[in-house]
């Protein structure tokens, strides 16, 4: 499960805004090394995905990158992995709207069950 998560670490860190890419890059690693965060990647290794998947994003998340995270549930779905998602339009990283917090809790939970 994974809820405004990254799924390509290289593009989640060019996506950074300045004031975060110190911390991330000691956490996560450097940019330029492209490979390493490439193999660290889960998008990397859908075809060995083995268990049920569940993601929630916003459409108008500025910190993951959104297209990284349509382009796996894509692969996931190629590849007939079990996966079900959540993109809430209107959201961003952090959501806000109760509604949709309320939305994400129901997936959520049905999810689970």
């Amino acid at each position: 499960m994974a809820i405004s998560g990254p799924v390509d670490l290289y593009s989640f860190l060019i996506n950074m805004p300045e004031y975060t890419k110190k911390i991330l890059y000691e956490r996560v690693g450097n940019p330029c090394d492209k490979a390493s965060l490439t193999r660290r990647s889960p998008i990397t290794y859908v075809q060995n995905i083995q268990t049920p998947l569940f993601i929630a994003f916003g459409s108008q998340d500025k910190k993951i990158d959104v297209k990284s995270v349509k382009k796996f549930i894509n692969l996931c779905q190629k590849y007939r992995k079990e996966i079900k998602y959540l993109a809430l339009e209107e959201e961003g990283h952090n959501f806000k709207n109760q509604n949709n917090i309320k939305t994400l809790f129901q997936e959520v939970i049905h999810f689970l069950n």
